[in-house]
């Protein structure tokens, strides 16, 4: 006995914003943990009303696969369905009255015995207009805004773990890395990074140097131009260190091409 379909929209609640809302939910769900989102709830009693291979589709949040409070959905999706599709709007705004990041999942309720087929479409425009995004809901067609893969997807990896829907090509530069000897950091060798009090010149304390100094001239971190002007000594330059901004790093490589934000240096 069960449903063979199951859709919905359902309510995004915090504990934090309304703790009524988890009253009984709370003391009587094996579903609930502390963070979570009682839409999470929902979902998973949603999964155990299906029959065997019934269909679950929910439009919600896509912060569910990485979220600290959605570790027992998590698991519970890994363990009991096989995802068919994620959909993720990413900044589109589904819901205009709603600042929230917004997906849409197809699960099967099947146990995964291995790896199996899932549709992952990321859309990254979120001007675009509702034909187009008609256009991008079709898995095959290619909006020129989106990034569509089908991956061979393992469960497994993921119990107790975030999911990541990392792109075949991605996985397989990974994969290659992995299967050579590499060091790993330490935590102990992971820092902050660079923080320095000020990295340039603000409007209070150039009023207090006077009229030889601007806004916005380098103090840690300067530009080319300023670093050409110093006309530093060869001992004086190698204490400049090149600087690179969020700009010029990505998930798993840097870019050190010379651009207008790449050109600024840290003393």
């Amino acid at each position: 006995m069960g449903f063979d379909i199951i859709i919905g929209n359902p309510p995004y609640i915090k504990e934090y914003t309304n703790r009524t809302a988890f009253n009984g939910f709370r003391e009587q769900s094996p579903y609930y943990q502390g963070k979570m989102d009682i839409w999470y709830g929902f979902a998973c009693k949603g999964i155990d009303l299906l029959k065997e291979n019934g269909v679950e589709c929910f439009i919600a949040q896509n912060n569910w696969i990485t979220s600290a409070g959605a570790s027992i959905f998590r698991n519970k999706i890994l363990q009991e369905t096989k995802i068919k599709l994620f959909t993720d709007f990413w900044n589109y705004k589904v819901f205009k009255t709603a600042g929230i990041q917004t997906m849409v999942y197809l699960l099967k309720k099947e146990i995964p015995n291995s790896t199996y087929p899932l549709k992952y479409s990321l859309l990254k425009d979120d001007t675009i207009k509702e034909k187009e995004l008609e256009h991008f809901l079709n898995f095959k067609n290619d909006t020129g805004v989106d990034e569509k893969y089908t991956l061979d997807f393992d469960s497994t990896l993921y119990y107790d773990s975030l999911i990541t829907f990392n792109n075949p090509k991605i996985d397989n530069v990974l994969n290659s890395i992995l299967e050579n000897e590499i060091d790993y950091l330490t935590s102990d060798e992971i820092a902050q990074g660079i923080v320095y009090p000020q990295d340039k010149l603000n409007q209070k304390n150039a009023n207090k140097l006077g009229d030889d100094f601007s806004v916005n001239d380098g103090i840690f971190q300067i530009s080319e131009r300023e670093l050409n002007n110093l006309n530093l000594n060869n001992d004086e330059y190698q204490l400049i260190k090149p600087f690179y901004s969020t700009s010029e790093l990505y998930k798993y490589y840097g870019d050190n091409k010379v651009s207008p934000r790449a050109t600024t240096c840290y003393l």
